[in-house]
């Protein structure tokens, strides 16, 4: 639903974060702030009142929090993950906001993810995945995760990819992780590029291909992302191996597959 009042809500979270695919990996609040003065969402009052929490706007953090719970309390799936991300992180999040308190949060992203609200389920699949608010449970995170990627949220994809790789909850199938690490990348999710550039160059559940590896190592590189950096950095001299597109190991003339 690109457009609704949902969505651009969701972006400007995402944003906020810096959790948005494509669009780096720091907290962009002033991006944040100016997707939600967008015209579309100019009468919705769970914009206008994360408007104000991001900014320091004219109402008080907890007149914002005010706003969300009476939204929440409507049934509005967006309303509901936005407050569930405000008590799942707190002051971290947004200046002023109350001590997190992960227990609510993961009441209210279930809510929101059962009512098919996607970031809400990728959210959920994380709160099982590391036992935040509730008990860990590989097998239901696989669950939540698999829902949200199947509606085409990238950090889905990723975290769908991790449970494959890793077997948690699920058979262990590095086909099917390749294959989720891909539809992740491709929508611009640096981790996504990172970890497909990885299954090109040990060959997991893909063909090898070193070539291939590089690229998606550079495009995740490109984002900032810290490991696909380091695979590629210019501080090395490139591998003497013939045709290896990767940089030598420190103190080698090889890199760490070929050394």
């Amino acid at each position: 639903e690109q457009g609704s009042p949902s969505a651009i809500v969701a972006v400007a979270i995402l944003r906020a974060g810096g959790w948005l695919p494509g669009g780096g990996l720091s907290p962009d609040r002033p991006g944040a702030l100016a997707t939600l003065r967008s015209p579309a969402v100019a009468a919705y009052p769970v914009a206008t009142a994360l408007h104000d929490l991001f900014s320091s706007g004219p109402r008080s953090s907890a007149e914002c929090l005010s706003v969300l719970r009476e939204h929440a309390g409507r049934g509005d799936p967006t309303a509901l993950w936005a407050l569930g991300v405000c008590r799942k992180l707190g002051p971290s999040f947004a200046p002023g906001l109350p001590p997190q308190n992960r227990e609510e949060a993961f009441a209210l992203l279930r809510r929101a993810a059962e009512q098919g609200h996607a970031v809400a389920q990728s959210n959920l699949g994380v709160a099982y995945t590391n036992g935040e608010g509730t008990d860990r449970d590989f097998s239901a995170a696989a669950v939540w995760f698999r829902t949200a990627a199947e509606q085409g949220l990238a950090q889905a994809q990723f975290n769908l990819g991790t449970i494959y790789e890793n077997g948690h909850g699920v058979e262990r199938n590095l086909a099917n992780a390749a294959e989720w690490y891909r539809r992740a990348a491709e929508q611009g999710d640096a981790n996504g590029q990172f970890f497909l550039g990885q299954c090109y160059q040990m060959g997991f559940g893909v063909e090898r291909n070193l070539p291939m590896a590089a690229e998606w190592f550079h495009r995740a590189a490109d984002q900032g992302h810290a490991q696909a950096r380091d695979a590629l950095s210019s501080a090395r001299p490139p591998c003497s191996f013939s045709g290896c597109p990767f940089l030598a190991a420190d103190g080698s003339q090889f890199c760490a597959l070929h050394g």
